[in-house]
């Protein structure tokens, strides 16, 4: 049977729907920030992304999840629209079995003036990744603060884009872990570990300088 043909309209709204996660929200709600990451930890093979309220209660979370083949989750637009929210998502094992640190979209995220706070746990891990404003989120400092992210946010999407520094240093770490006689599997996780290290570091670089100004990025393991 042939499928009946789409207007322009039925087709862009189509295309919408396939990119968009899934609602997940029942998964989370009346759990504290630290149940909430808890759970995040244990989500295996896609990310999944909780949005909590500026009094700390979950209004929504999204899957990566959605039967289309995405790992990745988005957090629709209309969620910026709560003051002072914070962001807590899972980084699941990656393709060498090691989630890293902050990706330049979610720096991005973190750059938009009504988020608290972006934070990452690792899958199976215990670290947790940060960044956060310490004072009012619309105080002027942390606005001027969040310009210089948004900058920080494209200086960490060359390095990992196509053409940036991450995959030729990943490929460098490799071959020296090959050399030491390391397995292969052993040899991608520990090379994988050290370039998102990397990343790491130059986050924390360009975040230094904008304590004073009420942001701040940290790495915390317990």
């Amino acid at each position: 049977m042939a499928k009946p043909k789409l207007s322009m309209s039925a087709l862009m709204s189509e295309s919408r729907r396939a990119n968009e996660p899934l609602l997940v929200t029942k998964r989370y709600k009346g759990l504290s920030l630290s149940e909430v990451e808890e759970k995040l930890r244990k989500v295996e093979g896609h990310e999944e992304a909780v949005i909590l309220d500026q009094n700390m209660r979950v209004i929504a979370a999204y899957s990566g999840e959605n039967g289309r083949g995405s790992h990745s989750v988005s957090v629709p637009g209309h969620v910026f629209g709560f003051q002072g929210i914070t962001i807590t998502h899972n980084h699941p094992s990656g393709r060498y079995g090691w989630g890293g640190t902050f990706s330049p979209s979610d720096i991005e995220a973190f750059a938009h003036k009504n988020v608290k706070s972006v934070r990452a746990v690792l899958s199976g891990e215990r670290t947790t990744y940060a960044l956060s404003v310490t004072r009012g989120v619309h105080s002027p400092s942390v606005l001027a603060a969040k310009k210089k992210i948004t900058e920080l946010a494209s200086d960490i999407n060359r390095f990992c884009g196509e053409g940036g520094l991450l995959k030729s240093n990943f490929n460098q770490n490799k071959k020296r872990f090959d050399k030491s006689g390391f397995s292969r599997e052993r040899s991608n996780r520990a090379a994988w570990q050290v370039t998102t290290g990397i990343v790491h570091g130059r986050i924390a670089e360009g975040m230094k300088p904008l304590e004073s100004l009420g942001v701040v990025y940290y790495r915390r393991k317990r």
